[in-house]
């Protein structure tokens, strides 16, 4: 059954709730839509992006088209998908209703889908309404039968996920604002509703992390920040209902003796603010999900951004030189760095003073080796900026510089265009840094976590580079090479291998970028994923690069290869690339293509198939037609992990 239904706006969540009481239960109540991004009033463009600062927003990537699934409730908030320029399709679910074999559109043409799982299905009022307060094991089996529920629910939701490979978005459950039995009872008690919805929202994180390609939407949070009272309906309405402020009752009271005002008269209603903050979190998510204008180098100043004043000068080390604003930055710093982005300083100032000052500084919150690179000198901050960039092997549009001074900041905007640049505002500092979907990871790997001393290795090594002839500086390195297919690992590695499709843009022979969903179809006979970890005599620099292949009955194509720039230039790529050819020679697979994109930031892989030995036959393509040397030799020892020894692909 389907339903052609009118536009309808933030105030009219009431003809949607009499709409759905039209359609019966096991129907779906279908729609889709496309708008073109509206103009938002100012107080709701800054509320919705609070959470999701755009400071460090460049390229415009966000969803066209998503699909999603709900109640009533999800059906208002679908519409606030125009505010961010997408269209979408809603179906209806509850009562059990069982999800139709393919959505409105095929499951591949939206970017993703938000499910919102009815409260009142999961927490039905007529149990918990039942039950004695004193009886509190009842209320424990009404908590463990309510998981039941959400788990049933949950796995019927998630099909076009475990079966297309979706991207899902699952939001959460609105905790009721006060205890319904009290303030003064405790809290952490079965018999309190809010600690059972809690405790639900706590139970559909466990399912969502048990799925591929799923994140959890915080709603709760988001309602929590802009104040739950201006949203929140169990002022009026039941716990389990779970929705929000609107003028439902308003139309059928107006028979009364005495009928009511309106509820925006009572309260001072923010649905249309919270709709949006929510879509704007979505857009964040996605953008974080897609790596889209990702950073990977912050670098600071230090008099007045790290800490408060000129200490070398003032030499003030009392704790007012980094409370407040400060100790703020310095948190994000850490937290930065723990998701795997990498520190660095230009700073105008002593070296040996600032060595000297650090520790009584900071005391232990931030050490001055955990910044991968330091420049402290009297030099145009500029030249510092272009042997840092040189020295960690980045392009200058994943750094992000901060610095108090404007004229600093233009300079640097000036020499490096592509660069972002931040200091004007202080107090927004931290919230940016904090929160800014492009500092932001969908996972941290093994390698997010070690990745200031794999570059610390890395610095090294090219200054070592410097220094001897390159092949015996190759030799001394020890470098040996692990292959593996990737989706024979566990999850980690396959996360690690799109985060390296989509991150890597200089040694990158087509920049396409991959959904997860999209990587795992590739296994079987149509095609494979082979991932490779590196490591030296300096460092272990963890899983650094991807192959992506595809094979038919008369060839095999390489059509992506994607490597860090951390292990540029010691010739790992031609070892790899030589293993892997090799052993599809030996299966007879013996026609070979490989393919380069040249784009202007992609020129270090340009030649790779060329210094392989392959000859381009038409625009892009590169094949072997005899010019492969099998017997090659390379400074780098291969190896492939035992398991992925034992795969059928290559």
């Amino acid at each position: 059954m389907q339903l052609t239904r009118p536009t309808i706006g933030v105030t009219e969540l009431a003809l949607k709730s009499r709409l759905q009481s039209l359609v019966p239960n096991g129907y779906r109540f279908v729609g889709s839509i496309r708008r073109r991004r509206g103009r938002q009033s100012t107080e709701t463009s800054v509320h919705s992006h609070f959470r999701a600062p755009r400071a460090l927003f460049v390229d415009p990537v966000g969803p066209e088209k998503v699909l999603v699934l709900g109640e009533c409730v999800a059906d208002w908030l679908g519409d606030g998908a125009a505010a961010i320029g997408c269209s979408h399709d809603f179906l209806l679910i509850n009562n059990y209703s069982v999800l139709p074999d393919a959505p409105p559109s095929s499951v591949s043409s939206y970017d993703f889908q938000l499910i919102q799982i009815p409260l009142r299905s999961v927490l039905p009022e007529r149990e918990y309404l039942a039950i004695p307060f004193g009886d509190e094991n009842e209320w424990k089996q009404l908590l463990d039968t309510s998981c039941s529920r959400l788990t049933q629910l949950f796995e019927a939701a998630i099909r076009y996920n475990t079966e297309g490979g979706l991207l899902t978005f699952l939001a959460g459950f609105l905790a009721p604002q006060q205890n319904p039995m009290g303030k003064l009872l405790p809290r952490d008690d079965p018999r309190n509703l809010v600690f059972i919805v809690e405790s639900l929202n706590h139970h559909l994180v466990t399912l969502i992390g048990s799925t591929q390609n799923a994140y959890y939407l915080d709603i709760d949070q988001i309602a929590s920040g802009i104040g739950k009272q201006f949203i929140q309906d169990d002022v009026i309405n039941a716990i389990s209902h779970g929705g929000f402020l609107s003028n439902f009752d308003f139309s059928r009271d107006q028979d009364r003796i005495e009928p009511p005002k309106p509820l925006g008269h009572y309260f001072d209603i923010r649905a249309g603010v919270f709709r949006a903050s929510i879509w704007a979190e979505l857009q964040a998510m996605f953008r974080t999900v897609q790596q889209a204008d990702q950073v990977k180098l912050v670098i600071v100043d230090l008099d007045d951004t790290l800490w408060r004043g000129i200490i070398a000068e003032e030499g003030d080390r009392s704790d007012d030189t980094i409370e407040g604003w400060p100790m703020g930055i310095i948190e994000a710093l850490q937290f930065l760095r723990k998701r795997g982005v990498l520190l660095g300083i230009i700073s105008k100032n002593d070296e040996s003073r600032i060595e000297a000052l650090w520790d009584g500084i900071f005391r232990g919150r931030l050490r001055l080796d955990e910044f991968v690179v330091r420049k402290i000198n009297w030099r145009p901050k500029a030249e510092n900026l272009e042997e840092i960039l040189e020295e960690v092997n980045l392009l200058s549009r994943s750094v992000v510089f901060v610095d108090d001074n404007p004229v600093e900041r233009a300079g640097i905007a000036a020499a490096f265009p592509d660069v972002r640049v931040l200091g004007s505002e202080l107090y927004q500092l931290r919230r940016i840094l904090m929160w800014a979907p492009e500092t932001q990871v969908s996972f941290v790997s093994d390698e997010s976590g070690r990745r200031t001393r794999m570059v610390e290795g890395q610095v090294a090594r090219e200054r070592e580079r410097k220094r001897i002839p390159r092949e015996e500086f190759l030799e001394g390195l020890a470098i040996k090479v692990r292959m593996f297919n990737v989706l024979d690992e566990d999850r980690a590695s396959a996360a690690r291998a799109v985060e390296l499709l989509n991150k890597t843009n200089q040694f990158n022979t087509t920049g396409r970028r991959w959904k997860a969903e999209d990587l795992q179809g590739l296994c079987g006979t149509d095609g494979s994923v082979i991932g490779f970890e590196v490591q030296d005599r300096f460092t272990d620099y963890g899983m650094v690069g991807v192959i992506v292949l595809r094979h038919s009955s008369v060839r095999s194509d390489i059509e992506q290869v994607v490597m860090s720039c951390r292990v540029f230039g010691l010739d790992v790529e031609l070892a790899v690339l030589t293993e892997l050819i090799n052993l599809m020679q030996r299966s007879n697979e013996h026609r070979l293509t490989g393919v380069v994109q040249k784009r202007s930031e992609n020129q270090p892989c340009w030649d790779l198939f060329q210094r392989l030995g392959f000859v381009e036959t038409n625009d892009e393509i590169w094949a072997d037609h005899g010019g492969f040397i099998s017997t090659r030799q390379f400074s780098a020892s291969v190896e492939w992990k035992e398991r992925a020894a034992r795969s059928q692909c290559p």
